[in-house]
């Protein structure tokens, strides 16, 4: 050691200090010790590198003042002198010595911007701890949301949900053995060989199978291969679909007079098809009818039908209030626009209308025929008794009746005469 030499009259030259501290005695008995001057001063460089990837941050080639080499330095001391920690870092590097050519290295690493906190989950009905999990969260957060948690174990469900205070880095989440559990669908098209899409569906917690009624996610587009019930596997179960031929579209019933649903129905189309008639309709609302028939868009699976409370009683005839095809005891007969009379038919003028028999024929010889004069037209709806009254004097008839009789009587005396 360089201080063995100082029995020997070796000593330390005034205004520096031994660089050299260990020396080996050389063969030819000539030692070399260096020395530097006391309290040497540098000037300063700094350079700040990102430790985790080595990259340069930010340089500072040249700063205001001097070093004293080898002293020991904290990094807030530079503070003074332009170094400033760049934005987003936090300091690795807290204290350094000053070397000898003045370049001073220190070290940063990006600043958190999230923090691990864990989670002891406890079951309330055993009351013993289940297991731990663990969940990333913002770096300033308070809290844990009960979303947010992705390791809840097997077989057990949250007690409550919302937010769990964090407490020197760890949650307390209360559970109990779940009820149900959720279990995820597999969407394969067995056409296209390939998986359509991934669902999911809750089910009780002991189940071993998933009964396609119990799916709700179903591909748009696609329809199930199979029905019935799907093992589950590992927390999933596999279902075969295939492009749809046919789809369902919901129906909204909508009372136009009231201004509110009435129900909702349903109704299978053609896959492709953009409009639905309202003769595929078989589930109108009891006591409505529709206010229009036709085609309805299909938007967003749904089409919205209007319809109205249906009339009672309708009539079968309408706008034919004066039509009366009831026997009133007229020897004429109503209806179908005709009148009939002695069995001689009187054309109405107006379809629907009734109108008045024709008077009686007027009198004329025996077994003469005479013609019976057209029936007056009738208004639409007006109802008129037919006329069967006589207004030929009783003697004329009188006369006529026996006249009659006498030449029936001679007649019949002039071919007695005649035969004998």
């Amino acid at each position: 050691n360089v201080e063995d030499l100082y029995g020997i009259g070796v000593s330390l030259p005034d205004g520096y200090e031994w660089a050299t501290q260990i020396f080996t005695i050389p063969e030819d008995g000539k030692i070399v010790l260096q020395v530097k001057p006391k309290n040497q001063t540098v000037k300063l460089s700094c350079t700040i590198k990102n430790t985790e990837t080595g990259e340069v941050i930010k340089e500072y080639e040249s700063l205001p003042g001097v070093g004293v080499v080898g002293n020991e330095m904290n990094v807030e001391d530079l503070y003074g002198i332009g170094v400033s920690l760049p934005d987003g870092y936090e300091w690795v590097t807290q204290t350094f010595t000053i070397p000898e050519d003045g370049k001073i290295v220190l070290q940063v690493k990006e600043k958190a911007t999230h923090k691990e906190v864990g989670v002891n989950y406890w079951d309330v009905e055993a009351n013993k701890q289940v297991t731990e999990g663990k969940v990333i969260v913002d770096i300033n957060a308070n809290n844990v949301n009960s979303s947010q948690l992705t390791d809840i174990p097997e077989g057990y469900e949250l007690v409550n949900v919302g937010d769990f205070a964090i407490n020197d880095g760890w949650i307390y989440v209360e559970v109990r053995k779940a009820t149900h559990k959720e279990v995820g669908v597999n969407y394969w098209d067995v056409e296209a060989n390939k998986q359509v899409t991934e669902g999911k569906v809750t089910v009780d917690a002991d189940a071993n199978n998933v009964n396609s009624s119990q799916l709700t996610d179903i591909p748009e587009g696609y329809e199930l291969v199979n029905v019935g019930d799907f093992a589950i596997n590992d927390g999933w179960i596999y279902v075969e679909v295939r492009k749809a031929t046919h789809k369902e579209v919901g129906v909204n019933y909508w009372d136009v007079e009231a201004n509110k649903q009435v129900t909702e129905g349903k109704v299978t189309v053609d896959a492709d098809a953009n409009n639905v008639n309202s003769s595929q309709l078989t589930d109108i609302p009891e006591g409505y009818e529709l206010v229009y028939v036709g085609d309805f868009a299909i938007n967003d699976g749904w089409i919205y039908v209007e319809v109205r409370p249906a009339a009672e009683n309708p009539d079968p005839n309408p706008g034919d209030e004066g039509t009366d095809d009831t026997d009133d005891g007229d020897e004429g007969t109503t209806g179908g626009g005709t009148t009939t009379t002695g069995g001689t038919a009187a054309t109405a003028a107006v379809l629907g209308a009734r109108v008045d028999a024709p008077a009686a024929p007027e009198a004329g010889v025996l077994g003469e025929r005479v013609e019976q004069p057209a029936a007056e037209a009738g208004v639409l709806g007006e109802r008129k008794s037919a006329n069967t009254a006589d207004n030929t004097p009783v003697g004329v008839w009188t006369a006529l009746a026996g006249t009659a009789v006498a030449a029936l009587a001679a007649f019949g005396l002039k071919r007695k005469k005649e035969e004998k």
